[in-house]
């Protein structure tokens, strides 16, 4: 079987020698430029894609109807493209492009140094942050189902502060947060609370001795909320070791456009461009 499919000619030498002569017959009177090569790997390939679609090989008389149809579909695009009907269509345009791309991809692959990767990763640092984190509870202050909701959480402020039990509505979402980004929180509880929970973090961080505290009201889209500041931990480097991934594939993609800009800049050196 591994030899088949390295060779589909030793099992369909007769079939394929068939079709090639037939089509190579039609053609033979205008010239070499003519000339369609059935390869063995695009024999291997329409074998391989039979046997996947249908879980077997095919016939001599499948194997011949797939390598006609091959050649009917080789000889349309060669004569559409004689005819430049490729010309002006933004779908092909747009395929021929993708096609070009992934070609420039492949070309630009190649061997990644830990050298290259650290330098890298020096350059840009910036982008290689953990971000700050949060664990807090809050109570909620709807401003539908109050009047003044901005009144009724100072209120509570004050008396959770001092100790006593509070009570707020119900929450849509949890009512307590473990070690979430500000990403995270920002996308249930808006800009303006995750810009004040972030501020109060801060905050707390600059007093190590102090432990937990209640901070707010923070407004959200929602309403108003009590929040009792569990732990924060700022925004940190990330050294290579913990960045090493993403610093990878960043260094990769950045390879591959620069080497894209390359080749691009070279091939337009061979144009000249007029504006009409």
């Amino acid at each position: 079987m591994k030899r088949f499919l390295k060779d589909p000619l030793v099992f369909f030498a007769s079939a394929a020698s068939a079709v090639f002569l037939f089509w190579a017959g039609l053609g033979a009177d205008t010239g070499r430029e003519r000339e369609i090569v059935v390869s063995q790997t695009t024999q291997s390939s329409l074998v391989a894609k039979w046997q996947r679609d249908f879980d077997r090989l095919p016939t001599q008389a499948e194997f011949t109807g797939l390598v006609q149809r091959w050649l009917m579909d080789e000889i349309a695009i060669r004569e559409a493209m004689a005819l430049q009907l490729d010309r002006d269509d933004p779908i092909i345009r747009r395929r021929l492009i993708q096609k070009l791309d992934y070609f420039l991809d492949a070309q630009a692959f190649g061997e990644t140094t830990e050298q290259e990767l650290r330098a890298y990763y020096l350059e840009n640092s910036s982008n290689y942050l953990r971000p700050a984190r949060f664990t807090f509870s809050h109570y909620f202050f709807s401003q539908e189902r109050r009047d003044d909701p901005s009144k009724d959480a100072l209120d509570a402020l004050a008396e959770v502060s001092n100790g006593k039990e509070i009570a707020g509505d119900s929450f849509i979402q949890a009512n307590t947060y473990y070690d979430s980004t500000a990403r995270q929180i920002r996308e249930v509880f808006g800009e303006e609370f995750t810009d004040a929970l972030s501020a109060a973090g801060e905050a707390l961080s600059s007093q190590p001795a102090s432990g937990p505290k209640w901070v707010g009201p923070f407004a959200s889209p929602f309403g108003q909320h009590v929040v009792h500041l569990r732990s924060f931990t700022a925004e940190t480097d990330e050294s290579f070791e913990q960045a090493y991934d993403q610093v990878a594939a960043d260094f990769e993609v950045e390879r591959r456009r620069t080497a894209k800009n390359q080749v691009f800049a070279s091939l337009l050196e061979s144009y000249a461009v007029v504006l009409e």
